[in-house]
């Protein structure tokens, strides 16, 4: 599957939105690829999404809290937002992307939603370092402690590794 695109190519497959009626999975289909957040975090206004689609208010209303049961979504009645799920799985965020997604964060007026986003952008932050930090540990001519080297490495590579050290030693 592409990482570049907005809805993920596999939306329809996916067991919560399988078997749902065409009209759902049109208003799902209008949600991922219409977020103009880069949090996955929008307004829900039924009337806009009626106009867009064609389809009665009653429909997106009905459609909506069927999203909601199934996981898809998740609304803040408060303040009218709806975070759409799963959003984090399928989009990239390093460098300025990450920048915009912290900036989106205080535009956000749900506590809720930004209580989940920071916790995302955190894990994120941590999951970079992570690989950021084995990048560096795996760098030519850097020093491999006998775990890692005993951990990883090719039995035939080791002994030999092994003789070198020991004609170089004595």
């Amino acid at each position: 599957m592409s990482e570049s695109r907005l809805v993920p190519s596999n939306l329809m497959s996916w067991p919560a939105v399988r078997n749902m009626v065409p009209d759902q999975k049109l208003i799902l289909y209008h949600l991922w690829a219409t977020c103009e957040s880069v949090a996955g975090v929008q307004l829900f206004d039924p009337g806009i999404i009626s106009g867009c689609l064609g389809l009665r208010e009653g429909v997106i209303i009905d459609s909506w809290q069927h999203m909601e049961d199934r996981g898809l979504l998740e609304m803040d009645d408060a303040t009218g937002e709806l975070m759409l799920k799963n959003w984090f799985r399928f989009h990239n965020f390093t460098g300025i992307r990450m920048n915009l997604l912290i900036k989106t964060v205080d535009k956000i007026e749900s506590e809720i939603f930004k209580n989940v986003i920071s916790m995302q952008i955190n894990d994120l932050k941590d999951k970079q370092s992570q690989a950021k930090s084995r990048e560096d540990n795996n760098k030519p001519g850097q020093h491999v402690d006998e775990n890692t080297l005993m951990k990883h490495a090719n039995p035939i590579l080791l002994h030999q590794y092994i003789r070198i050290m020991y004609i170089m030693l004595n």
